[in-house]
């Protein structure tokens, strides 16, 4: 069941991992970079530690990070249900192509939602949100409904 010669785990483990890795490099990659190019730094020690003459003008604040800071706490919010429903949804053996279907449409939603949520795009955002959030959904109630009948 939990082997990669299952195409349901195999589709949940790459779809799994695209959505994890794209938290981390948002959370790793891109906020460090906007912080040190910004010359925000997250905590007064850092700004006493790594400010300089040329970036005196450091802060400890941007809407700008604060904009990437909540984008990944969505993630975290939706990708973490996403990841531990998915592994309980490849137990219950649903058809493969719904199956690789509904991690299609969640992980792919999410990386659309990422790029409205940075660039500010409203209502693409949440028009990207509810397809994911549905997944998330639809697979809890396959989940419950399969184990209800048992």
């Amino acid at each position: 069941l939990l082997t990669l010669d299952n195409a349901v785990f195999s589709a949940y483990l790459f779809y799994a991992t695209l959505a994890i890795l794209k938290t981390l490099v948002c959370a790793n990659v891109v906020i460090p970079l906007f912080r040190v190019t910004g010359h925000v730094f997250l905590v007064p020690e850092d700004y006493s530690a790594f400010s300089t003459s040329a970036t005196k003008g450091s802060k400890t604040a941007s809407s700008r990070i604060d904009t990437l800071r909540r984008m990944v706490a969505n993630d975290l919010e939706n990708i973490i249900p996403f990841a531990i429903l998915g592994l309980l949804y490849v137990c219950i053996q649903p058809p493969a192509a719904i199956a690789v279907w509904h991690f299609r449409v969640h992980v792919g939603f999410r990386f659309l939602h990422t790029f409205a949520y940075a660039l500010g795009m409203q209502p693409t955002r949440f028009l990207c949100f509810l397809p994911a959030s549905l997944v998330n959904f639809s697979m809890a109630a396959q989940i419950l409904r399969a184990v209800a009948t048992l």
